[in-house]
């Protein structure tokens, strides 16, 4: 009987879709043999599919309500909450997860400070989870779902602390994009709490300023200006970094090759240098 209940279900589409990006990273692994970097590329292919794997596990939910919806995004804001706050602890305890964590150069001779990496070490993961965290509170009035104001209060303080702790670039990219698609949908709300956030940033600055003896004030004025993405500062250093160009290169590139692109993380070894972006990667 649940054979006949099993053959009586109609698959959703969206698990081809899933299946179908699975086949296409497990089969670009395959086509990287030819490159004899077989073994260690299906690694990473394999690693990309469990990445995404919890995508597959919400696919398993039948008859999506409100009640799900909200408590799926509920503890999205929780983990990704959790992640900064340990991020930020482990960043100002001075523990490097990694031996070798990636550093912000200062210049003028005051040498370099490190970035805070998150729980794996890695500036730009920590930046992308913080980024995630401040899109789910200022996404929430889309889904008609409400947190309290002390909530979006603590987690607009954290993430600035995360985003400047991390310096990451693209966290910056992925808030602005995200502010540009909610601005259209919910102009209203959205125009006010981007007048808001100005208003934050100007306090926050000033907060910074007046505890200076607990912070850095070099390193926060130098990720301030690499992190000015509109040259708020008149200083921005957002757009000097040779990565730009070479994400554009690499966009251009791909009308050069198959459907299958290069192979996963194989784009060095036919253009001899690294493209620092993982969904171009991919």
């Amino acid at each position: 009987m649940a054979t006949m209940a099993l053959r009586a279900q109609k698959i959703p589409v969206h698990y081809f879709v899933y299946l179908g990006y699975c086949a296409i990273a497990v089969l670009s692994a395959v086509l990287s043999y030819y490159n004899n970097n077989g073994a260690s590329q299906a690694y990473l292919a394999i690693r990309l599919i469990l990445i995404s794997s919890p995508i597959f596990f919400i696919y398993n939910i039948n008859n999506f309500s409100s009640i799900t919806i909200t408590n799926i995004y509920k503890f999205l804001v929780i983990g990704s909450g959790v992640s900064v706050i340990i991020g930020l602890l482990l960043h100002y305890s001075g523990i490097q997860i990694q031996d070798s964590q990636q550093r912000l150069w200062l210049g003028d001779g005051l040498g370099s400070v490190a970035r805070a990496g998150g729980l794996v070490g890695n500036s730009g993961d920590y930046g992308q989870i913080s980024a995630l965290f401040a899109i789910l509170l200022l996404g929430a009035p889309l889904w008609k779902i409400k947190f309290s104001g002390k909530l979006n209060i603590v987690g607009a303080i954290i993430t600035l602390l995360a985003l400047f702790a991390s310096s990451s670039r693209i966290a910056v990219v992925m808030i602005t994009s995200a502010l540009i698609i909610m601005v259209i949908f919910r102009p209203k709300i959205y125009g006010k709490m981007i007048f808001i956030s100005i208003v934050f940033l100007i306090l926050f600055y000033i907060f910074i300023l007046a505890v200076s003896m607990d912070f850095n004030l070099i390193y926060f004025d130098q990720s301030a200006s690499r992190l000015d993405i509109i040259n708020i500062t008149g200083e921005s250093t957002f757009f000097e970094s040779v990565r730009f160009e070479n994400w554009v290169n690499l966009i251009n590139s791909y009308g050069n090759v198959n459907l299958l692109g290069f192979g996963y993380k194989l784009f060095e070894d036919y253009h001899g240098y690294y493209v620092d972006n993982a969904f171009l990667l991919a």
